[in-house]
């Protein structure tokens, strides 16, 4: 059974997908690597940005200064 499919697809009898078989292209890599890079990098500036309004909130604490909210107002 498997035998036969095989040789109908060899022989093209049989329509077969082969781009989801196919290996990356060197740009591809490329480009997968780069943006893994960038994942990588952006998530560290997130967590400094996010130690940065850690700090910012509580010296504001401290200080007594009120903070306004990231929130819109809802103002009918």
């Amino acid at each position: 059974m498997l035998c036969d499919w095989r040789r109908q697809r060899d022989k093209g009898l049989i329509a077969v997908d082969r781009k989801r078989w196919r290996t990356p292209t060197q740009s591809e890599v490329r480009e997968n690597v780069d943006l893994k890079r960038q994942a990588a990098n952006l998530t560290k500036e997130l967590a400094a940005t996010r130690m940065v309004v850690d700090v910012q909130k509580n010296v504001s604490a401290l200080l007594g200064i009120a903070l306004e909210s990231a929130e819109p107002e809802n103002t009918p």
